[in-house]
């Protein structure tokens, strides 16, 4: 059995049209962790959608890093906003990564725009796909 790059894309781009709706919809109803909402509470929005989450661990010996990051869409701003939490237990002894983590934030207004054309392409290659067929015999 060949790999087909269509035959794939045709299950792919329903299955991250619905993710991707079931991930925007579920930030209506989960409040974002501390160390996001502390920093969500400085911008000035009406609605915010939660368009992707991340989280990387490792350990080098004794020393482990965590890393978590949040992307929301602020709207009527417009704009993306990442929150990344890093933490290294050498640095916290008691292991809690929730106690004064490192936080960074990056602003992006390009990022909000590649996120919705995203979205759309993914639900147009749905309905491309999965359209009725007319058969004109």
């Amino acid at each position: 059995m060949q790999f087909s790059l269509f035959k794939s894309i045709k299950y792919l781009f329903p299955l991250f049209a619905v993710l991707i709706t079931l991930l925007a919809l579920s930030s209506t109803f989960i409040s974002p962790p501390t160390w996001a909402e502390v920093v969500l509470k400085k911008y000035n929005y009406s609605f915010k959608i939660l368009i992707s989450i991340s989280a990387h661990s490792r350990t080098n010996g004794e020393h482990e890093y965590q890393s978590s990051s949040r992307t929301y869409l602020l709207l009527p701003n417009f704009k993306t906003l990442e929150i990344s939490r890093y933490c290294h237990n050498h640095q916290k002894p008691e292991g809690n990564c929730d106690i004064n983590p490192e936080v960074t934030v990056e602003e992006s207004t390009l990022g909000a725009f590649y996120a919705l054309l995203s979205y759309l392409v993914f639900w147009a290659g749905t309905w491309w796909y999965w359209r009725p067929k007319s058969s004109h015999t």
